[in-house]
């Protein structure tokens, strides 16, 4: 390279003074030192032959003393802008240049310039760090509060936006939680969510505040950014949710997954299968019994047998004198008069309270199977009464009932 060409100090450089000649003869390279902390020169110059070239304060720093060429050569002194405070570099003596602060300061108290008539060295902006996670979008030169802390920070998510000064009103910050393990979250500004590095993972929420596989997933999820995802869908007929603790699970009998594969419901596909609103569980219906061998775990009473919860699903054969219902719910008497019932306590059909007769014995469609005790008679017993020997008078059987009663009590007092 010619030598002619390197006969300049870059901006911010000085030559040095033993070589100062270099720049008149150009015979060499000049040797060129930085200017001291801080301080630095307008320009790349030929001129910058002494460190009293370095006459001005860079950027972020302001000037306590001008550079001197007498009675000693010095360059200008210069100090960094107090914690947070910002300037585009300084000519003169002069605090106030420090009149903006960083991002993620706020600014309390605005600059004051420099005053010759009090010596005043101007005092530099007031500049507060954020709260933890909250921050400002740009550097600030205009005097507020700490509500100009109104983003979230990387990696922080907003709950609650920052309230600026009002009368009777206290300003605040945005507040702002640092996001779970294993999510993410760019600068923002308006409340929500971080995102699991998990495509698969449960979206965060007021409910949801870590990051797991979601639910119909089994594994453990991506611990970082575009890593790809640990949760895998659970087998077909399996199950997965926060309950069982993100582990596939197999549905019990007479229960299928649901669309989502979080949880079990009742398999009314399957035949014979009915939900129990009150329990939320899946029983069979009338006239099925429980049947672990059938795909929806019931399968159908053969014909003459009924079934309903008060026989535990179980199918029992109705006896003579009657069928099946429609649904083999319950079973109804052949005789089908008033003066017919069937007791399910007894699985039996019977006469009413004041009828005698053998309804067990009807045919089916028949009539009068039971008749009523003669009038001022009636049966010895509640119910089920099958000869008429057994109505009798209704006064003899009061009395009967009284003297009862009348022994008792006078068995009691003996006693």
């Amino acid at each position: 390279m010619n030598s002619l060409s390197c006969d300049l100090c870059l901006p911010n450089f000085y030559y040095n003074e033993k070589n100062s000649q270099v720049h008149v003869d150009r015979n060499q390279v000049p040797v060129c030192i930085e200017c001291p902390q801080g301080s630095g020169t307008n320009q790349a110059n030929i001129d910058n032959f002494q460190i009293s070239s370095c006459s001005i304060c860079l950027q972020n720093y302001y000037m306590t003393n001008p550079s001197s060429q007498s009675p000693t050569l010095n360059s200008a002194q210069c100090l960094p802008c107090p914690n947070g405070t910002l300037s585009s570099g300084a000519q003169t003596v002069d605090q106030s240049v420090c009149n903006s602060c960083a991002i993620n300061y706020y600014m309390a108290q605005s600059s004051i310039a420099a005053s010759q008539n009090n010596n005043n060295q101007g005092v530099a902006a007031q500049c507060l760090v954020c709260p933890q996670g909250s921050g400002t979008l740009e550097d600030l030169n205009i005097q507020g509060d700490i509500s100009q802390c109104s983003i979230c920070l990387e990696n922080y998510f907003m709950v609650s936006p920052a309230i600026q000064s009002a009368q009777g009103i206290q300003p605040s910050a945005a507040q702002c939680i640092s996001c779970p393990n294993n999510s993410y979250n760019p600068k923002n500004s308006q409340q929500g969510y971080c995102t699991c590095y998990d495509s698969n993972a449960t979206p965060l929420s007021s409910q949801v505040q870590s990051c797991n596989c979601k639910n119909g997933y089994y594994g453990s999820v991506a611990t970082s950014q575009n890593a790809p995802s640990g949760c895998f869908p659970c087998p077909q007929g399996q199950y997965s949710n926060s309950q069982t603790q993100h582990n596939c699970q197999t549905c019990p009998s007479k229960f299928v997954t649901n669309l989502d594969q979080s949880g079990c419901v009742c398999n009314v596909a399957g035949l014979g299968v009915i939900l129990d609103q009150s329990t939320n569980n899946c029983t069979c219906k009338n006239g099925y019994q429980e049947d672990i061998s059938s795909l929806s775990g019931c399968s159908s009473c053969p014909q003459g047998f009924y079934s309903n919860s008060s026989t535990s699903f179980k199918c029992i054969s109705c006896p003579s004198g009657s069928q099946t219902n429609n649904d083999q719910s319950n079973c109804i008497c052949n005789d089908n008069s008033l003066a017919v019932y069937f007791d399910p306590i007894s699985i039996s059909c019977k006469c009413q309270k004041d009828y005698f007769g053998n309804p067990s014995q009807a045919t089916l469609a028949t009539i009068g199977s039971c008749t009523p005790c003669p009038t001022k008679f009636q049966a010895t017993f509640s119910q089920n009464e099958i000869m008429k020997s057994q109505c009798v008078f209704s006064t003899f059987q009061n009395f009967i009932s009284f003297s009862l009663v009348l022994a008792a009590i006078q068995l009691c007092i003996l006693l």
